[in-house]
């Protein structure tokens, strides 16, 4: 038992601990996320940049590639769509916290001051009410 522990330690000094190492400046957290239908693709767009893809995964996909780090989906506290069904389809996918809200609006807007906006007025929709 002794031996074990031992070895144990000697593995994680030698390899470091088994977790996913971040440079903060890395880290991207969304604070407002919004998706459009156009035609048969989806448009996410967030406050640095936005991305296409013919679901909601391959959007995502995309998004996190053109990012220039590890986009952080779990911090956004708002999203933006055009209709209940991309409601669903983001709730489905478990990206983002049940306790963000959900608005509505049929256009994409200027990401840097709709998060101070929606802020400012609250909705009782979140994304636990839209999923499965």
């Amino acid at each position: 038992m002794k031996w074990a522990f031992l070895a144990a330690i000697a593995l994680v000094c030698y390899y470091g601990l088994p977790y996913r190492e971040y440079e903060t400046a890395q880290l991207l957290p969304i604070r407002c996320l919004q998706a459009q239908r156009q035609g048969n693709e989806i448009v996410l767009r967030w406050e640095d940049g936005e991305a296409r893809g013919r679901d909601w995964e391959s959007a995502v996909d995309e998004l996190r590639r053109k990012a220039k780090g590890e986009l952080l989906f779990d911090t956004a506290s708002e999203l933006v769509v055009s209709d209940g069904a991309l409601a669903r389809e983001a709730a489905a996918s478990s990206e983002l916290r049940p306790g963000a809200q959900v608005y509505f609006a049929a256009n994409l807007a200027d990401p840097k001051e709709l998060h101070a906006y929606l802020a400012a007025h609250p909705t009782q929709r979140t994304i636990a009410d839209y999923m499965p």
